[in-house]
């Protein structure tokens, strides 16, 4: 029969695979999917971002020099009026008022210069940054005027800028994702089936020492929830809240993409009319200038008007940098 011993021991090994969960394996799958998907339209839409601000900061940087540019120029015909106009006043042929109106006038255009300086500097430092460089680093770059018109221009229709753009794509997929999170909630509420497999060891009592043999089990299990006391419609309107809420992101991120596009076309198209209207009023203005500094070194016109024709000058010149710089970030 065996000696006695006063012990006994059991031992179990299950290995269990669910069949069905109820769905919350294939939308936990889906979960992960929108996500990683979000996650990289993140990063591109960042990538945008950055893009964009390089390309502003490129065109502000062009339009600094432009504007510095235009200063220095001003201050060069501001200053060869002014030496012709003392010497005129040394030889007494005009009077102290004509050299105190252009002498002014000098300073102003001095003052317009270092301002237009300080523009440029500051723009530089912010494009040696995009760069990547020390932001005082010396202009080194290859840059664009500002004063023409970008030819060729490709116009998506609506529907392929909705496809190029990363956050509208993304507010798309996190409807996605919360649709998805919807059928993991509910998952619990529908039935559960899993197969198993077990095995184990387990003495009789008392033990007397006999060979204790594998006594392996195989079967399915299925669990069906019964009363939930209403939490599934419960949670069914929680998520329906969470999935209208997701909707509505998307419909204000694609109204605000059409806004934009909108916007940013009809800009475009207007600012390119405005840049053919400044040139053409750019030489009107140098022309007038031309022909009022001459009459009045010939004695045959008057400071103030030579003043008001530079002034003119300058108006034009900064109006067609302005509207030009609005066409390039259009």
């Amino acid at each position: 029969l065996g000696e006695y011993r006063n012990y006994t021991y059991s031992a179990m090994l299950t290995l269990s695979q669910p069949i069905y969960a109820g769905g919350s394996l294939n939308n936990s799958k889906k979960m992960a999917y929108r996500q990683s998907l979000i996650d990289m339209l993140s990063e591109e839409n960042a990538t945008d971002m950055v893009c964009y601000q390089a390309d502003v900061a490129y065109w502000s940087l062009s339009s600094a020099i432009a504007y510095m540019s235009a200063a220095e120029e001003y201050k060069s015909i501001i200053k060869k009026q002014l030496d012709l106009t003392s010497d005129r006043f040394k030889d007494g042929l005009i009077g102290k008022t004509d050299l105190l109106m252009i002498s002014t006038r000098s300073q102003e255009a001095e003052l317009q210069y270092i301002s237009a300086r300080e523009n440029y500097l500051l723009s530089l430092q912010q494009f040696n940054i995009l760069c990547g460089k020390n932001p005082d680093t010396e202009m080194r770059y290859s840059i664009d005027k500002i004063d023409y018109i970008l030819n060729d221009q490709k116009i998506y229709t609506i529907d392929q800028v909705f496809e190029r753009r990363a956050d509208y794509r993304a507010a798309a997929e996190a409807v996605m994702y919360q649709k998805a999170a919807k059928g993991v909630a509910m998952s619990k509420f529908n039935p559960i089936i899993s197969a198993y497999v077990a095995g184990g060891w387990n003495t009789s009592s008392p033990y007397l020492g006999s060979k204790v043999a594998l006594t392996p089990i195989v079967g399915m299990q299925l669990n069906i929830p019964i009363f939930n006391w209403n939490k599934k419609s419960n949670v069914s309107r929680q998520y329906d809240a969470y999935i209208s809420t997701k909707e509505a992101g998307k419909g204000i991120t694609e109204d605000n993409i059409k806004v934009e596009f909108q916007s940013a076309l009809l800009k475009l198209k207007e600012s390119e009319k405005q840049v053919i209207a400044a040139k053409k009023n750019m030489e009107f203005a140098n022309e007038n200038l031309d022909l009022v500094t001459f009459s009045y070194n010939e004695g045959r016109g008057s400071m103030v008007d030579v003043i008001t024709s530079q002034l003119s000058w300058i108006q034009a010149r900064n109006s067609l940098i302005q509207v030009s710089t609005a066409n390039k970030v259009a």
